[in-house]
């Protein structure tokens, strides 16, 4: 499960970040701001146990809202300040890459190569389904200059 914590005690004054790994109940979320073990002080809030599965991806924060992609290929949108989820979505296919955050759209590639494309915010609305590309899996949308890159094993796409 991804660990996610916030950094700054200040409303909207935070930063995200993550410990993605399958962990247990033993092993808690830091805030970014301490030194030394911070372990016992510094969790904010953490999602797990049936709620969300072991993940190897970062998050991608934007308006107060969360999005995390679990192995299991499930999108979860997180509520920043309080953990809780506001809403997830069954991908139909492992994702091992990371969310993307672009404008109001969150992409995430899933190891079948599917692009899905959700609008941010609190209620869940798919915008697409994008067919994957030859050799186009497993990987993490960047999105630079206007264009969509895409990665497989072998080969780099630019789509836009």
């Amino acid at each position: 499960m991804p660990r996610i914590c916030q950094r700054g005690l200040k409303k909207n004054a935070g930063i995200a970040g993550v410990f993605p790994g399958a962990a247990s109940d033993a092993d808690p979320a830091v805030l970014a701001t301490g030194r030394g073990d911070v372990t016992a002080t510094a969790e904010r809030w953490r999602i797990g146990g049936e709620a969300f599965n072991d993940s190897i991806s970062t998050v991608a924060v934007a308006d107060g809202l969360v999005y995390a992609t679990d192995s299991a290929g499930f999108l979860n949108c997180v509520d920043f300040a309080t953990g809780e989820r506001v809403w997830f979505h069954d991908l139909k296919a492992a994702v091992w890459g990371s969310p993307v955050v672009s404008g109001s759209r969150v992409l995430v590639q899933t190891a079948d190569g599917d692009i899905v494309v959700f609008a941010t915010g609190r209620e869940k609305r798919q915008l697409a389904r994008i067919e994957p590309l030859p050799d186009c899996a497993h990987g993490t949308p960047v999105i630079a200059n206007g264009t969509l890159y895409l990665t497989g094993q072998r080969r780099l796409y630019a789509v836009g």
